[in-house]
Protein backbone atom coordinates (compact mmCIF):
# COMPACT_ATOMS: atom_id res chain seq x y z
CA UNK A 1 0.00 0.00 0.00
CA UNK A 2 2.99 2.52 0.51
CA UNK A 3 4.53 1.73 -2.35
CA UNK A 4 1.15 2.54 -4.41
CA UNK A 5 1.38 6.19 -2.46
CA UNK A 6 4.70 6.77 -2.93
CA UNK A 7 4.31 6.32 -6.78
CA UNK A 8 1.17 8.34 -6.83
CA UNK A 9 2.79 10.60 -4.61
CA UNK A 10 5.76 11.35 -7.22
CA UNK A 11 3.95 11.17 -10.51
CA UNK A 12 1.97 13.99 -9.11
CA UNK A 13 4.56 15.92 -7.37
CA UNK A 14 5.98 15.35 -11.24
CA UNK A 15 3.20 16.51 -12.89
CA UNK A 16 3.12 19.74 -10.65
CA UNK A 17 6.60 20.69 -10.91
CA UNK A 18 6.46 19.91 -14.62
CA UNK A 19 3.60 22.22 -15.68
CA UNK A 20 5.31 25.23 -13.21
CA UNK A 21 8.41 24.80 -15.25
CA UNK A 22 7.08 25.28 -18.23
CA UNK A 23 4.14 27.89 -17.47
CA UNK A 24 5.76 29.85 -14.84
CA UNK A 25 9.14 30.10 -16.48
CA UNK A 26 12.45 31.23 -13.70
CA UNK A 27 12.84 34.77 -13.43
CA UNK A 28 16.08 36.25 -11.59
CA UNK A 29 14.02 39.11 -10.37
CA UNK A 30 11.68 36.77 -8.57
CA UNK A 31 14.20 34.95 -6.66
CA UNK A 32 12.67 34.89 -3.28
CA UNK A 33 9.11 34.06 -4.71
CA UNK A 34 10.93 30.52 -6.80
CA UNK A 35 12.23 29.91 -3.31
CA UNK A 36 8.60 30.05 -1.94
CA UNK A 37 7.73 27.46 -4.56
CA UNK A 38 10.31 25.68 -4.17
CA UNK A 39 9.63 24.98 -0.49
CA UNK A 40 5.65 24.20 -1.10
CA UNK A 41 5.99 22.15 -4.08
CA UNK A 42 9.44 20.39 -2.73
CA UNK A 43 9.36 20.05 0.91
CA UNK A 44 6.23 20.52 2.68
CA UNK A 45 3.89 17.46 0.80
CA UNK A 46 7.21 15.05 1.48
CA UNK A 47 7.05 16.45 5.50
CA UNK A 48 2.77 16.25 5.25
CA UNK A 49 3.19 12.54 4.15
CA UNK A 50 5.56 11.47 6.29
CA UNK A 51 3.75 13.11 9.25
CA UNK A 52 0.25 12.31 8.53
CA UNK A 53 0.32 9.37 6.11
CA UNK A 54 2.99 7.30 7.51
CA UNK A 55 2.29 8.53 10.79
CA UNK A 56 5.00 6.22 12.31
CA UNK A 57 7.85 8.35 10.80
CA UNK A 58 9.26 11.77 12.37
CA UNK A 59 10.21 13.65 9.09
CA UNK A 60 13.59 15.21 10.42
CA UNK A 61 14.51 12.31 11.71
CA UNK A 62 13.51 9.54 8.74
CA UNK A 63 14.76 12.15 5.91
CA UNK A 64 18.31 12.55 7.79
CA UNK A 65 18.26 16.13 8.65
CA UNK A 66 18.89 16.19 12.51
CA UNK A 67 21.53 12.61 12.32
CA UNK A 68 25.12 12.55 12.03
CA UNK A 69 25.03 16.55 11.22
CA UNK A 70 28.80 16.96 12.18
CA UNK A 71 29.63 13.77 9.97
CA UNK A 72 27.40 15.10 7.21
CA UNK A 73 28.69 18.37 6.91
CA UNK A 74 32.50 17.46 6.85
CA UNK A 75 32.61 14.38 4.48
CA UNK A 76 30.39 17.21 2.20
CA UNK A 77 32.96 19.92 2.72
CA UNK A 78 35.57 17.26 1.92
CA UNK A 79 34.20 16.20 -1.11
CA UNK A 80 33.13 19.29 -1.86
CA UNK A 81 36.72 21.10 -1.81
CA UNK A 82 37.96 18.13 -4.24
CA UNK A 83 35.51 19.04 -6.77
CA UNK A 84 36.73 22.76 -6.48
CA UNK A 85 40.14 21.57 -6.85
CA UNK A 86 39.11 19.47 -9.63
CA UNK A 87 37.22 22.26 -11.49
CA UNK A 88 40.20 24.76 -10.73
CA UNK A 89 42.69 22.82 -12.24
CA UNK A 90 40.47 22.25 -15.05
CA UNK A 91 40.09 25.67 -15.71
CA UNK A 92 44.03 26.33 -15.64
CA UNK A 93 44.39 23.74 -18.45
CA UNK A 94 41.93 24.50 -20.78
CA UNK A 95 42.17 28.58 -19.76
CA UNK A 96 38.70 28.42 -19.42
CA UNK A 97 36.27 31.70 -18.76
CA UNK A 98 34.86 31.88 -15.37
CA UNK A 99 31.97 34.19 -13.15
CA UNK A 100 32.33 34.60 -9.36
CA UNK A 101 29.94 37.99 -9.72
CA UNK A 102 26.83 35.26 -8.83
CA UNK A 103 24.86 37.67 -6.97
CA UNK A 104 22.38 36.01 -4.51
CA UNK A 105 23.05 32.71 -6.20
CA UNK A 106 25.74 32.31 -3.53
CA UNK A 107 23.13 31.59 -1.30
CA UNK A 108 20.12 30.84 -3.37
CA UNK A 109 22.00 27.75 -4.76
CA UNK A 110 21.91 25.84 -1.30
CA UNK A 111 18.06 26.76 -0.92
CA UNK A 112 17.57 25.01 -4.23
CA UNK A 113 19.53 21.94 -3.60
CA UNK A 114 18.19 21.23 0.03
CA UNK A 115 14.29 20.24 -1.28
CA UNK A 116 15.73 18.15 -4.37
CA UNK A 117 17.72 16.58 -1.74
CA UNK A 118 15.33 16.06 0.90
CA UNK A 119 12.77 14.79 -2.05
CA UNK A 120 15.25 12.05 -3.82
CA UNK A 121 17.90 11.08 -1.28
CA UNK A 122 15.96 11.64 1.51
CA UNK A 123 12.27 10.37 0.64
CA UNK A 124 12.73 8.55 -2.54
CA UNK A 125 16.00 6.85 -1.95
CA UNK A 126 15.36 5.85 1.57
CA UNK A 127 11.83 4.31 0.76
CA UNK A 128 13.13 2.29 -2.51
CA UNK A 129 16.22 0.92 0.17
CA UNK A 130 14.01 -0.17 3.07
CA UNK A 131 12.44 -2.01 -0.07
CA UNK A 132 14.80 -3.38 -2.60
CA UNK A 133 18.04 -2.68 -1.52
CA UNK A 134 20.56 0.27 -1.42
CA UNK A 135 21.85 -0.16 -5.54
CA UNK A 136 18.85 -0.80 -7.21
CA UNK A 137 16.99 2.04 -4.95
CA UNK A 138 20.26 4.45 -6.01
CA UNK A 139 19.87 3.50 -9.53
CA UNK A 140 16.19 4.20 -9.27
CA UNK A 141 16.79 7.61 -7.41
CA UNK A 142 19.17 8.67 -9.77
CA UNK A 143 17.28 7.87 -13.04
CA UNK A 144 14.41 10.00 -11.21
CA UNK A 145 16.55 12.36 -10.37
CA UNK A 146 17.25 12.81 -14.33
CA UNK A 147 13.87 12.99 -15.03
CA UNK A 148 13.12 16.33 -12.66
CA UNK A 149 15.60 17.84 -15.21
CA UNK A 150 13.74 17.13 -18.53
CA UNK A 151 10.98 19.93 -18.36
CA UNK A 152 13.55 22.93 -17.53
CA UNK A 153 16.19 21.04 -20.67
CA UNK A 154 12.83 21.40 -22.67
CA UNK A 155 12.88 25.14 -22.10
CA UNK A 156 16.08 25.97 -22.49
CA UNK A 157 15.71 24.05 -26.07
CA UNK A 158 18.29 21.42 -25.18
CA UNK A 159 18.90 18.64 -28.28
CA UNK A 160 21.43 15.74 -28.89
CA UNK A 161 24.00 15.60 -28.38
CA UNK A 162 23.89 17.92 -25.52
CA UNK A 163 21.08 16.50 -24.06
CA UNK A 164 22.79 12.72 -23.80
CA UNK A 165 25.71 14.11 -22.23
CA UNK A 166 23.48 16.29 -19.93
CA UNK A 167 21.62 12.73 -19.08
CA UNK A 168 24.51 11.53 -18.77
CA UNK A 169 26.51 13.27 -16.20
CA UNK A 170 22.89 14.06 -14.01
CA UNK A 171 22.76 10.60 -13.53
CA UNK A 172 26.37 10.16 -12.40
CA UNK A 173 26.09 12.82 -9.59
CA UNK A 174 22.87 11.56 -8.80
CA UNK A 175 24.35 8.07 -8.30
CA UNK A 176 27.03 9.84 -6.43
CA UNK A 177 24.87 11.60 -3.92
CA UNK A 178 23.25 8.68 -3.31
CA UNK A 179 26.43 7.02 -2.20
CA UNK A 180 27.75 9.90 -0.46
CA UNK A 181 24.19 9.86 1.41
CA UNK A 182 24.50 6.10 2.40
CA UNK A 183 27.91 6.82 3.41
CA UNK A 184 27.69 9.81 5.83
CA UNK A 185 23.73 8.72 7.29
CA UNK A 186 23.09 12.37 6.80
CA UNK A 187 21.23 14.49 4.28
CA UNK A 188 23.85 17.45 5.07
CA UNK A 189 26.90 15.85 3.07
CA UNK A 190 24.40 15.23 -0.39
CA UNK A 191 23.07 18.76 0.02
CA UNK A 192 26.71 20.28 0.76
CA UNK A 193 28.50 18.53 -2.66
CA UNK A 194 25.16 19.41 -4.54
CA UNK A 195 24.99 23.02 -3.84
CA UNK A 196 29.11 23.60 -4.75
CA UNK A 197 28.50 21.58 -7.93
CA UNK A 198 25.81 23.43 -9.10
CA UNK A 199 27.95 26.87 -8.24
CA UNK A 200 31.04 25.35 -9.85
CA UNK A 201 28.29 25.34 -12.99
CA UNK A 202 27.20 28.82 -12.69
CA UNK A 203 30.49 29.98 -12.68
CA UNK A 204 31.04 28.65 -16.16
CA UNK A 205 27.71 30.36 -17.12
CA UNK A 206 29.55 33.50 -18.77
Amino acid sequence: MWKRRRSLFFLIFYIVWALKEVIFRDHHDATFALIFVKIVIWIIPVFLFLRYLECNHKPFSYLKLNTNIRRGILWGSIVSLLLILIEGTLITVTHTRFNLDLGWRWITTFVFALPEEVLFRGFILRGLNDSIGFKKANIITAVLFVSIHFPVWFIQGIVLPKLVFNIIVVFIVGVALGYLFKRTNSLWSATIVHTVYNLLIYTRSV
